[in-house]
């Protein structure tokens, strides 16, 4: 039987947070990369103490929402494109500010981040899909909440995040997680980000009378994208570079998971993965590029976005360093490096 079936009854109003820290001891909590407190995560946390919200696309962004109190209004009401303030509302952010929390100790992060939470929860009581300011549609949600969920545990020991506090927010996250539970995406990246999201939020809140639900049929639609999506030369149905480094990441991770807990019933493979890793790879240039086929953003590309220094391009569209996530891949699934 999963761990968490035998956790799966309703909390009261005192015990969310020693709920919460309970699940993330089970095989599913965050990795070490994603509690890893780089560079680039304590420079979004230390705007994030200002009330500055940091992106990055089409280069790097910042917009200052205050604080005491944060104001969301100010998302909608910057210049930046529809696809950056959708960015701003993944929010990033509280993931930043709970590891940045979580290795220094310091209340400015955790009360920040409580700022930025307690606002959103504020200027967006309800859900209004077709009104997507606060960034209602089924990727930005599912992201936002998948973020919120992963970053209690870091959080709830802080005073900020008060008894009253975290059970106002395990409610939040139970409505919307409800609404991405009937509303995930039918194809492309968009399903399987929903669906991971959804699972993601099952697994930390696992305490909720709805999580088992939610985990079961989050499995059964990334089982179905998994045979679905990735093409019998493991290669990303949308066969976009960027998209397909996206998916092989999720469905690591998701291997991953299985690997953990076999009763989550995943199905992904070692010898599929080894391909999509295989593709990901080549499509990587000699100058950590990727190709830019299709829409994916490559400095070669001839696209618009070239137009913006080579600077900025080192900042937002140079490739991950895939061929050491190729290497690393093998070497932890114990794979020849050929």
């Amino acid at each position: 039987m999963s761990q968490l079936r035998r956790m799966n009854v309703a909390p009261t109003r005192t015990d969310c947070a020693r709920r919460i820290q309970e699940c993330s001891r089970l095989p599913y909590s965050a990795t070490e990369e994603e509690r890893r407190l780089d560079d680039e995560t304590l420079r979004i946390a230390e705007l994030g103490v200002r009330g500055v919200l940091r992106v990055v696309n089409n280069g790097p962004h910042e917009v200052d929402l205050g604080r005491n109190p944060v104001d969301w209004r100010k998302v909608d009401q910057c210049v930046l494109s529809a696809e950056s303030r959708g960015l701003c509302y993944r929010m990033r952010v509280i993931h930043a500010l709970a590891v940045a929390y979580a290795h220094t100790r310091a209340s400015k992060y955790a009360e920040a981040a409580r700022g930025f939470l307690d606002a959103f929860m504020g200027a967006f009581p309800i859900l209004t899909p077709k009104d997507n300011r606060g960034g209602h549609d089924s990727l930005t949600l599912g992201i936002r909440i998948a973020n919120w969920a992963g970053s209690l545990p870091m959080l709830v020991d802080h005073a900020a995040f008060d008894a009253a506090f975290v059970s106002r927010v395990v409610e939040f996250l139970r409505v919307r997680a409800a609404h991405l539970d009937g509303h995930i995406s039918t194809g492309i990246n968009w399903r399987v980000f929903n669906a991971d999201c959804l699972l993601r939020v099952a697994l930390h809140l696992g305490f909720l009378s709805e999580a088992s639900g939610w985990r079961e049929h989050a499995v059964r639609v990334l089982n179905d994208a998994w045979f679905r999506q990735v093409l019998p030369d493991h290669v990303h149905y949308e066969r976009n570079p960027s998209y397909h480094a996206l998916m092989t990441k999720v469905f690591l991770r998701l291997f991953q998971f299985q690997q953990r807990d076999p009763s989550l019933g995943l199905k992904m493979s070692l010898e599929k993965l080894s391909g999509m890793h295989d593709f990901m790879l080549a499509c990587t240039k000699p100058s950590g590029y990727n190709c830019g086929i299709h829409d994916a953003q490559s400095v070669f590309s001839g696209n618009v976005r070239d137009r913006f220094s080579e600077k900025v391009h080192e900042e937002a569209h140079k490739a991950r360093d895939y061929f050491s996530d190729w290497k690393r891949f093998r070497r932890e699934a114990g794979l020849p490096r050929t």
